[in-house]
């Protein structure tokens, strides 16, 4: 029995300096404040499609109400071979927009093969990535390209949230707060380990040396391995746009089914990680889920185990309130904490379930499979 209060004790120790250390980041991290103007400054939106059809029109209008001028807006968009009216829908909603659309060859699919495209294709210097299924804030150009240039970046990122209706998108969006407030926090402590390619600003020439240099076998995208790579050829060099209206919004997934795919498909480039930092970070948070899961199960058992379980939930429950309290409260969403207490219930399932399957099983992606 000591041996289990020496292996929790040392755990609960290592997951209290983790999550505190992302507080210290989050705080450190300074706030966005509008600099000069670049709006002369032409930019490229590379989005990569498939099967978008349902949600091509809000982004369009979205693209359309940005405040930069829009003659140094062009847009490509790189068809993954959609089977639904994705296409149609594109250019029958451009307007007047400078919008591109390049469909893959046969031999190319899936994001990464696309975002490679569009990348050739473009003709700035400069090149946010989004997803189809983005609503864009009208500063959002602006910002970002503010925020790269006046802080003499190599890439920006920024937060994400789910456009939320119902409870169980609630669920979604609070499990995805604690993945923006730790991507964000890790930034501040100098040391990035997690973004959203749904976000993202950086330079083409960037990108471009990164594919050529660096050939991943990950099935998911290239946005935290691209992160990784400039961390270590510039560092210092990565930024989080930290605003309240700094958020871009997108589809929660509508099921379970869908939502532990794709949860599934981001833990399979788990295993290409080398950076330190990150390993040490998912290191941490999988020990605490795991052993939570061992001394639950070990109860039957052993019924002392109790106490320690007891001790170590309360312990991760009361941290990571705190944590998502105040990531949750920077961008108006507290409501949603009243989520957190059903979660927690059976969180430290999934994280147990996501971490091991997530290596082995198969990734499903817009209706296809792919073997790890």
């Amino acid at each position: 029995m000591n041996s289990i209060w020496i292996i929790f004790i040392s755990i609960a120790g290592l997951y209290l300096f983790l999550i505190l250390s992302y507080l210290a980041g989050w705080f450190r991290l300074p706030e966005f404040r509008p600099g000069k103007d670049w709006s002369k400054i032409p930019v490229t939106l590379i989005i990569p499609v498939r099967n978008e059809e349902k949600n091509i029109w809000p982004l369009l209008a979205g693209i359309a109400d940005q405040d930069y001028p829009s003659d140094q807006i062009s847009v490509i968009f790189i068809d993954d071979h959609s089977e639904d009216k994705t296409l149609q829908e594109i250019l029958s909603g451009k307007g007047g927009q400078d919008v591109r659309i390049i469909e893959l060859p046969g031999s190319d699919q899936g994001k990464k093969s696309a975002i490679r495209k569009g990348l050739v294709e473009c003709e700035t210097d400069i090149v946010l990535l989004l997803d189809a299924d983005s609503v864009l804030y009208d500063k959002w150009i602006t910002d970002m390209t503010d925020q790269l240039i006046h802080s003499s970046s190599r890439l920006v990122f920024g937060p994400v949230r789910y456009l939320a209706q119902n409870p169980w998108e609630r669920i979604q969006q609070l499990e995805l707060f604690s993945l923006v407030g730790t991507g964000a926090a890790a930034c501040g402590l100098n040391n990035p380990i997690l973004c959203n390619g749904t976000n993202m600003i950086c330079f083409r020439k960037d990108y471009l040396d990164f594919f050529n240099a660096e050939k991943q076998k990950a099935v998911s995208g290239d946005d935290i391995f691209f992160l990784l790579w400039i961390k270590k050829h510039y560092p210092g060099q990565i930024t989080f746009l930290k605003s309240p209206d700094s958020i871009i919004e997108t589809a929660p997934s509508p099921g379970l089914g869908s939502f532990i795919r794709q949860r599934l498909r981001w833990t399979s480039k788990s295993r290409f990680y080398k950076d330190p930092h990150i390993i040490f970070s998912a290191v941490a948070v999988f020990l605490v889920n795991f052993l939570l899961l061992f001394l639950l199960c070990g109860i039957i058992f052993m019924e002392q185990l109790w106490k320690p379980f007891i001790i170590l939930y309360s312990i991760k429950m009361v941290i990571d309130f705190i944590f998502l309290f105040f990531i949750t409260g920077y961008y108006r969403a507290r409501s949603i904490l009243i989520y957190f207490i059903p979660l927690q219930l059976v969180y430290f399932i999934y994280v147990n379930f996501i971490a091991i399957a997530g290596n082995l099983l198969p990734v499903h992606w817009k209706g296809r499979m792919k073997k790890i």
